[in-house]
């Protein structure tokens, strides 16, 4: 599709845009919260785990969360996104004249698009994959969200093989999600 002609008073603006990014982005934790905290302590006791369970984080990191309850018992999960990544990412954008106006872990979306599927009352772990000619990558998710923040990669040529040898070990997945060209 062809985009219309800027015009010389758009060259001055900055467009705000709303980034999903990749995994390799964040720093992710899930941390068990406890009955005593409130809904409106929730903020707080959120940033002193951070701080908690990464003490190299920066004040101005930034961090989104997900909230969920299974079995009784409430748990977030934290995607965090440290300011040296967001200065290289800032740093990006200003060559395209764009400025962030939030950014979002595409675990959190993809999560979304399947997670209306999932057995809340079972102890499932989903290996999701994307696909295409040459690589599949993707992740481990349980009912509850993202469950580790290593990405998976698996040669496309290599899928069957791979997939044989983890189903012998403890990551093994109970259910295989498939996007892309294989799916």
């Amino acid at each position: 599709p062809s985009f219309p002609p800027r015009r010389s008073s758009d060259l001055d603006k900055k467009s705000t845009v709303s980034l999903l990014l990749s995994q390799r982005f964040w720093d992710f934790l899930r941390i068990e919260i406890p009955l005593n905290v409130s809904e409106d302590s929730l903020p707080v006791f959120i940033k002193k785990e951070i701080h908690k369970n990464r003490p190299e984080t920066h004040i101005d990191d930034q961090y989104v969360y997900s909230i969920f309850t299974n079995r009784g018992k409430r748990f977030v999960n934290i995607f965090i996104l440290p300011q040296q990544k967001q200065q290289e990412i800032n740093t990006l954008l200003r060559f395209f004249d764009l400025t962030p106006k939030a950014y979002y872990p595409e675990a959190l979306f993809l999560y979304a698009s399947f997670q209306h599927t999932l057995n809340k009352k079972k102890e499932e772990r989903v290996l999701f994959l994307d696909s295409n000619k040459q690589q599949c990558t993707g992740y481990y998710f349980d009912a509850n969200g993202l469950v580790e923040d290593a990405i998976v990669r698996i040669p496309t040529p290599e899928l069957i093989g791979t997939l044989k040898q983890i189903s012998k070990t403890d990551k093994k997945p109970t259910r295989l999600i498939l996007s892309g060209t294989l799916s």
